[in-house]
């Protein structure tokens, strides 16, 4: 009698699977992982990518002229858009935009080192951080247009005042060397 209602209830649960509609993933499906643990999401996110590996690309044209570059983050549309430089980290709308072959930055904000080719080791916070530096390196720069006309000055340091963007701080000039420290006058 047991068997015979086991095999009663194994086969109503079978037939009510069988009857079901089929479960679906996301239709179209997200573009996903790819091979070398990368990732990469958006419009031509990562497309030229060749032998790089362990980068993540999220939005419209993010990490698109990467090709060799491994460990790398763009969150973003045109984040880090012309990099081929390694461990790099970019959220916002254009930061790192026209990063080459610069290693080791970081970029939150809008613009945050869109200008940066070669720079290394710099960190930008805040919309337009590090806006100008091309070269620099070992820069720090935190808030709306901190340190925006720096091209290639090297250890620097700048937290913007807070502001209303209707009145922006005044651009600071800084030459290579000049250290600064995170609080302003």
């Amino acid at each position: 009698m047991k068997t015979k209602t086991f095999s009663l209830m194994l086969f109503s649960l079978l037939t009510c699977f069988a009857l079901s509609p089929m479960a679906r993933a996301v239709v179209p499906p997200p573009d996903g992982g790819y091979p070398k643990f990368t990732t990469a999401e958006g419009t031509n996110a990562l497309k030229n990518l060749t032998t790089g590996a362990a980068n993540t690309a999220v939005g419209w044209f993010s990490l698109f002229g990467d090709t060799t570059a491994s460990f790398n983050t763009g969150v973003g549309a045109g984040t880090l858009l012309l990099n081929n430089g390694d461990q790099n980290t970019a959220v916002g709308v254009a930061a790192l935009l026209n990063n080459t072959t610069g290693s080791f930055n970081t970029a939150t904000g809008v613009s945050a080192l869109s200008s940066n080719t070669t720079g290394v080791s710099n960190n930008a916070f805040g919309w337009g951080a590090l806006l100008s530096n091309t070269t620099g390196t070992n820069n720090t720069a935190i808030g709306v247009r901190a340190l925006q006309s720096n091209t290639e000055g090297n250890t620097n340091s700048r937290s913007a005042r807070p502001h209303s963007l209707a009145t922006p701080p005044a651009p600071t000039t800084l030459r290579s060397g000049t250290e600064r420290s995170l609080t302003t006058p």
